[in-house]
């Protein structure tokens, strides 16, 4: 909506200067040169009175309390709502009312209004639009939502509204394939004097188990992101049976229909599935207290 409101509030620039041709683009490249081209019938009267109109108009909403709400109308009646300070669905009769009588009684009153006047109108309820508190909020939040809504006004400031859509919607479907191809991989460790097992960059007191690597996957495995983990979590090993054993804790009803199909589950083996982390850590830790040198699986690597 900010863009939108923009583009609303660059086109009064015609009553504000006192233009009588205007481009009919929307975007500010053309605004500013259709301005710009024609500086030669600029009309400083219309100029200056705008301008001091419009700042009355922006000092006296500084003075009105107008608490935000999710608005279902029209830009402009959705700005007077806004300043006015409005709450209850009960405005929206009261809006209706007021329209009625201004459209059947109040309209030749405004024949005569200055366009310049009108221009300041608009602009003043264009501006009360652009929420730019809650694009500071979304650079503090997450800086991808802030690129998202900066490249959506971006867009449809100086090209188009559609060119805008596409920019935030690519931007967003961007973020999700590279969460979806580059998933966060955390090792966990043991909360002293407990059995919950927690992010060990996160809470420094979790102590990591001798021998045995906790990882949990922030994201579905598939082929786009299989390669990726196989490189961050086995890196040093040479596969599933290279002396390493691979446990299961707490997978999912399909997880574990999809490695039943596949045959995977035969090769993990089925003692290996556990209900909790606790649980699988301390059939690890028995596995490594009791194996011998000639066993299979090192003593050394249980994964």
């Amino acid at each position: 909506m900010g863009g939108a409101a923009t583009v609303v509030c660059l086109q009064q620039l015609k009553g504000m200067l006192g233009l009588q041709h205007f481009t009919t683009a929307t975007d500010l490249v053309s605004v500013v040169k259709s301005v710009f081209s024609q500086v030669h019938q600029w009309r400083w009267e219309s100029a200056v009175l705008g301008c001091c109109f419009l700042f009355f108009l922006l000092l006296t909403r500084f003075f009105v309390s107008a608490p935000s709400y999710t608005h279902d109308w029209p830009f402009s009646r959705s700005a007077v709502n806004y300043n006015a300070g409005c709450k209850t669905a009960m405005s929206n009769v009261v809006m209706a009312i007021a329209v009625m009588i201004t459209l059947l009684f109040l309209t030749p009153l405004f024949h005569y209004t200055p366009l310049v006047v009108l221009s300041a109108i608009i602009i003043s309820a264009m501006l009360g639009l652009i929420d730019y508190e809650a694009a500071i909020h979304l650079w503090h939040v997450d800086k991808v939502d802030f690129c998202v809504c900066l490249g959506a006004y971006l867009g449809v400031v100086f090209v188009s509204v559609e060119i805008g859509l596409v920019i935030a919607v690519s931007i967003s479907i961007l973020r999700v394939l590279l969460f979806v191809a580059r998933p966060r991989t955390t090792a966990l460790g043991n909360i002293p004097n407990s059995m919950a097992y927690r992010r060990v960059d996160q809470y420094p007191a979790a102590q990591t188990v001798p021998g045995v690597l906790i990882l949990r996957i922030d994201a579905p495995i598939y082929f786009a992101n299989a390669s990726y983990l196989r490189e961050r979590s086995l890196t040093s090993q040479s596969g599933l049976f290279g002396g390493d054993q691979l446990v299961l804790a707490n997978p999912g009803s399909e997880v574990m229909k999809k490695l039943s199909s596949s045959k995977i589950l035969d090769a993990i083996g089925h003692e290996w599935i556990f209900l909790t982390v606790a649980d699988a850590v301390a059939a690890c830790n028995f596995m490594l207290h009791t194996c011998k040198p000639s066993d299979t699986t090192s003593c050394e690597n249980v994964v």
